[in-house]
C-alpha cells in the first residue's frame, strides 16, 4: 500500500529530528535514562550514538565494556548477565573527555507491553480505578510510556511524548501516584504483583495506542509475506495510525535493542470482523517481534479480549466476539506463549472493562510461573469430547485440581463501581451456564452440564444425537464454569463448521 506522505507531517519532523540525533554529540539512546531497570541474568545490551570511531567505555557495577562508535554514529556493548538488584546504581558511559551517566538504576525483569487501548488507558480515564492511585506505588517497580505518533518509515530514536513537566527529562519513573495516574492499570498490576511475589525490581514498557487493528504493529515486510488482503480494513477516511506498520516503525523498532524479560499484549477489538485474518497476523506478529528483537526465547502473554455487547455491524446477532477470542487462542500453538481468560471481567456497555487488577494480576500468574512459584496461570481449555447416548462428554487441559462453578457479576452501565451495578448480570453458581450443543442439523441449543469425576458431561433432552457442543459462544458470554485455581474456563466449540459472515464488506471509497 502506498502511503501518502502528505498525511504525515508531523510524523517526518520527528523522523528527521530522530536521524539527527545519530549526528548529536555522544549520548545514550532515549531508552537509557535515570530510575530505568536492566534486564537481570541476560547479557544486557547498552547502546547510544557519538561520533563515529572514537572509543566507548561502559561500566556498571563493576563491569567494564568497549567499543568503538560505529560509521553511521551508533555504538552498543553487551554487558554481563547481572543478579537482580534492589540497589539503585549508577550506569556510566565514556567517550574521549566526556562521560554521561543513568543514576538509580535497578536489575530485575522488563515486560514490553503493548496493543490497544485496553493496554494503553491510564488510571485517570477509569472512574473507579483512578480513586486508588493516591493508595499505590512500587518502589521495586518502574515505568515507561512510549509517544503514540506514526511513523512510514523505522524509526531508530523513539519520539519523545509531550510532558506536563518540561523540566523532566526522564522517559522512566518510579511508579508514585504522580505518574502512575497517567500510566497503564494493566501493565502496573501486574508488575505490582511479580514485583512482591519475586521481591525484585521489574520495569514496564508501555508502547500501545487505543483503537488500533494489529496491522499496525507488525513489520511491513512480515505483512508483505503474508499476502493478505487488509484493504477493506484500512479506510481512506481513517487517520494515520491505522496504515499497516506505521506504529511498529514508531513505537516498536527503535527499542529492538532493549533487552527484555518478554512480551505482553492486549489487543483485538479492532480486529473482530476478521478473525480469519487474525489466525494469520497474530502469530505472524509474535514470530516477527521475536526476530526483531532477537529474542526467539522470550515469553509472550496476552489477554482474550473481555465481554462486550454485540455492535451494530455484527450479523450473527452476538457471536462475532467469539470467533476473535477463538483465533487469539490459535497463537497458542507457537511456543511460550500464554493466553489470560476473563470471561468473568466484562462490562455489558464498556468496551474498557474496569477490572485491570484482577486481568494484570492473571497475567503475572505467568511470570511467577515462569520464576518456580507453583502457580497456575493457564485456564482450563478444551481438549476432547467423546459422545456417549445423547451425553457428551468433554475434557480439558489445565485442569488437573478439577473443575468447578463459581458465581460470576458483570456490570451493565459504564462508570458504575466493580461488580457492583444494580442492572449488573449475574450467574449464580446454581448450575453451569454457558453450553450449547446441536445434532445433524447444526442449530445450537442450551444445554445443561455436570460435572463428573475429571470430565463433563453435556446434553440437552431435545437433541437426542449431538455431534458438537459450543461454551461460552457469545460476544458477552454469561458462562462460570472455572478451574479449581481460580481461572475460567476459556470459550471453545468442538466443531469446525465454516465460520458465518460477520458483518458486510465495504470497499472504502
Amino acid at each position: 500500500m502506498k502511503i501518502n506522505l502528505e498525511k504525515y507531517a508531523i510524523t517526518l519532523f520527528f523522523l528527521l529530528l530522530s536521524n539527527s540525533l545519530l549526528a548529536s554529540p555522544f549520548r545514550f539512546h532515549p531508552v537509557f535514562s535515570d530510575d530505568m531497570v536492566l534486564q537481570r541474568e541476560k547479557p544486557v545490551a547498552v547502546f547510544g550514538f557519538g561520533k563515529p570511531g572514537t572509543e566507548i567505555s561502559v561500566e556498571f557495577k563493576g563491569a567494564t565494556k568497549k567499543t568503538a562508535v560505529l560509521p553511521e554514529g551508533s555504538w552498543k556493548v553487551l554487558l554481563p548477565p547481572l543478579p537482580a538488584s534492589a540497589e539503585g546504581s549508577v550506569l556510566t558511559a565514556t567517550s574521549e573527555n566526556e562521560s554521561i551517566s543513568c543514576k538509580n538504576v535497578l536489575v530485575g525483569d522488563v515486560w514490553f507491553c503493548s496493543g490497544q487501548s485496553n493496554m494503553e488507558r491510564p488510571f485517570s480515564t477509569f472512574s473507579e480505578l483512578k480513586l486508588v492511585v493516591p493508595t499505590l506505588g512500587r518502589p521495586l517497580v518502574r515505568i515507561y510510556c512510549t509517544a503514540q505518533e506514526p511513523s512510514p518509515h523505522p524509526l531508530e530514536v523513539p519520539m519523545i511524548p509531550t510532558k506536563k513537566n518540561e523540566s523532566d527529562t526522564n522517559l522512566w519513573h518510579p511508579s508514585t501516584p504522580e505518574f502512575l495516574i497517567n500510566f497503564s492499570p494493566i501493565a502496573y498490576f501486574f508488575a505490582e504483583k511479580t514485583s512482591d511475589e519475586l521481591k525484585i525490581p521489574i520495569g514496564m514498557v508501555v508502547s500501545a495506542r487505543g483503537a488500533t487493528q494489529i496491522e499496525c504493529w507488525i513489520p511491513q515486510e512480515t505483512l508483505d509475506a503474508l499476502h493478505l488482503n487488509i484493504e477493506f480494513q484500512i479506510a481512506s477516511k481513517n487517520p494515520p495510525p491505522h496504515e499497516p506498520a506505521v506504529l511498529y516503525n514508531s513505537m516498536i523498532h527503535p527499542f529492538l535493542n532493549l533487552t527484555l524479560k518478554g512480551f505482553l499484549w492486549y489487543q483485538g477489538e479492532s480486529n473482530s470482523k476478521w478473525p480469519e485474518n487474525y489466525k494469520k497476523t497474530f502469530p505472524a506478529l509474535i514470530q516477527g517481534w521475536r526476530e526483531k528483537f532477537q529474542a526467539l526465547e522470550d515469553p509472550f502473554y496476552f489477554v482474550q479480549i473481555a465481554p462486550y455487547h454485540p455492535l451494530p455491524w455484527d450479523l450473527t446477532k452476538g457471536e462475532a466476539w467469539a470467533w476473535i477470542r477463538e483465533a487469539q487462542m490459535s497463537a497458542l500453538a507457537l511456543p511460550k506463549t500464554g493466553m489470560t481468560v476473563i470471561t468473568d471481567l466484562g462490562e455489558y456497555e464498556d468496551i474498557h472493562p474496569q477490572s485491570k487488577k484482577a486481568a494484570g494480576e492473571r497475567l503475572a500468574l505467568f511470570a511467577l510461573r515462569d520464576a518456580g512459584l507453583p502457580v497456575q496461570p493457564e485456564s482450563p481449555l478444551f481438549d476432547s469430547m467423546e459422545i456417549k447416548g445423547n451425553r457428551s462428554l468433554l475434557r480439558f487441559k489445565n485442569a488437573a485440581s478439577g473443575l468447578e462453578i463459581r458465581r460470576v457479576v458483570m456490570n451493565k452501565k459504564k462508570e458504575q463501581p466493580i461488580q457492583k451495578d444494580p442492572e449488573a448480570f449475574v450467574v449464580e453458581p446454581d448450575q453451569i451456564r454457558g453450553f450449547t450443543l446441536c445434532g445433524e442439523d447444526q442449530k445450537f441449543v442450551d444445554a445443561q452440564a455436570n460435572i463428573v469425576g475429571d470430565h463433563l458431561e453435556v446434553w440437552s433432552d431435545s437433541v437426542p444425537y449431538p455431534i458438537a457442543v459450543r461454551y461460552g459462544w457469545k460476544s458477552f458470554p454469561l458462562c462460570n464454569l472455572f478451574g479449581k485455581e481460580g481461572l475460567p474456563v476459556s470459550p471453545f466449540r468442538t466443531d469446525s463448521f465454516p465460520m458465518p459472515t460477520l458483518f458486510q464488506e465495504k470497499t472504502p471509497e
